[in-house]
């Protein structure tokens, strides 16, 4: 999985690396920094002379900004090298919004523009855009789009033209944080 800004938002990480040894890997494996359970699991290894690639899952089951592994290789004489590998960022959680203005149920009648304020957080990897969407919730095609959200505070500007070509006038709020989770609202 690509990070993006640092952060990874799935529940497994993909990790692979290469390894060279004169006298040959015996294994190459990997247990959760500091958890409980201790285990070593192996990664998958393949062989091309002396240089040894390996890959593999970790799994994560939490939001984090210091998820830490630790990885072990033992070559065939028997010597051992851990490397522990700390900070890695994962979001794993929606952010969450709150519709600031307008407040209660607005007049779309076409006339007028609808200004839309949101109070938008992520504990992870933060806001990284906002889309209104008139009569459904495809933010394929949006009506209105910011990227700009400052002390979580994000505002947008439906525009008349878009409120008065609305079949429902329904307005749907599309918050997506960096890794791309999501949460959707309607006024």
């Amino acid at each position: 999985e690509t990070s993006v800004e640092g952060w990874y938002g799935s529940t497994s990480l993909n990790v692979s690396g290469t390894l060279t040894e004169a006298n040959g890997i015996e294994s190459i494996m990997w247990k959760l920094f500091d958890a409980d359970d201790s285990t070593y699991r192996s990664f998958d290894k393949t062989q091309n002379d002396s240089s040894y690639t390996f890959t593999g899952t970790i799994p994560v089951s939490s939001t984090t900004d210091n998820f830490a592994v630790t990885l072990k290789a033992k070559d065939k004489a028997g010597n051992e090298k851990t490397v522990d590998v700390n900070g890695i960022h994962v979001d794993l959680d929606a952010p969450t919004f709150e519709i600031i203005e307008p407040s209660g149920i607005p007049l779309l009648n076409g006339q007028n523009d609808c200004t839309v304020k949101v109070s938008a957080s992520d504990v992870g990897s933060g806001i990284a855009s906002v889309k209104l969407k008139t009569d459904s919730a495809d933010f394929g095609n949006y009506d209105a789009y910011t990227t700009s959200v400052t002390n979580g505070t994000a505002t947008l500007t439906l525009s008349k033209e878009k409120i008065a070509a609305s079949t429902t006038n329904i307005v749907y709020i599309e918050v997506t944080d960096k890794v791309g989770k999501n949460l959707v609202k309607q006024f």
